[in-house]
């Protein structure tokens, strides 16, 4: 199988972000920053009522809703918590799998040639997240590649200019 997915992506380089989930994001971060110096990290709440514009869940319209803290670094530390109403490739994994390494996200400047790519090999889309950017772009989808890699698969788009971050844990001070 490896031949056939080298060089799936198209992208020529590692991930970019490493997402993991958890049940605590403010534990989880101080634990992050306790063994690691790193901090503090941005945080974000990611659902309909300002940064998500549409989400899918494997084919159907679905209320996406967790908070995310980030840690930007040669490779992005993002933990996700997992909220209540949410409908999600997170909460799915969490029920399915429990807490810990949930993706591996790689960055793309075409994210359709990337779908297209996928769905070519037999990588379907889970999720669909999309609108997160200040004018309205920025663009996520999950990809069913848990039974042959160990993890998903997070392909973005990035936003042009993102919206400010909702806090930091650990919070600023001054």
């Amino acid at each position: 199988m490896t031949a056939e997915i080298t060089g799936l992506l198209g992208l020529g380089e590692g991930p970019y972000q490493v997402g993991i989930a958890v049940p605590d994001l403010e534990a989880a971060v101080e634990g992050f920053r306790a063994v690691t110096g790193c901090g503090p990290l941005e945080v974000w709440t990611y659902d309909r009522s300002e940064l998500v514009r549409e989400s899918t869940f494997r084919g159907e319209d679905a209320p996406y809703a967790s908070r995310i803290a980030i840690g930007v670094g040669t490779t992005q530390v993002e933990y996700i918590e997992p909220l209540p109403g949410g409908v999600s490739i997170v909460h799915e994994h969490v029920e399915r799998h429990g807490y810990g390494l949930h993706h591996l996200g790689f960055r793309t400047e075409d994210l359709e040639a990337a779908i297209a790519r996928m769905a070519a090999a037999g990588f379907g889309t889970i999720q669909t997240i999309s609108g997160w950017g200040l004018d309205g772009d920025g663009a996520a989808v999950f990809f069913d590649t848990f039974a042959t890699l160990g993890f998903w698969t997070e392909v973005v788009s990035p936003a042009a200019r993102r919206h400010p971050a909702h806090g930091a844990i650990p919070a600023a001070v001054g």
